[in-house]
């Protein structure tokens, strides 16, 4: 985040645009192999619209210096579920 010059919010959303690119391109992928729940995929959708929303309002009230600490727990949190 230092190298670029950029708040964590900033990195973060820069992220996104990143990962809504690679997730277009695996989507129609699966759409085109024919591997797509179309039921689970819409509900999917819609639980992540409405948790983007709701996320980003809250980072935009509370800064990054709330956030970072948050995200730095989910991420060692899900490590460890991983790893384990």
């Amino acid at each position: 985040v230092q190298l670029g010059r950029t708040t964590f919010l900033q990195a973060t959303s820069t992220s996104k645009v990143i990962n809504l690119m690679t997730s277009s391109v695996a989507l129609v992928t699966f759409i085109w192999m024919g591997q797509v729940d179309y039921l689970m995929g819409v509900s999917g959708a819609v639980g992540i619209t409405i948790g983007s929303h709701i996320g980003a309002g809250y980072a935009g009230r509370v800064g990054g210096r709330i956030i970072k600490p948050v995200f730095v727990v989910m991420a060692m949190a899900i490590a460890v579920k991983i790893l384990s």
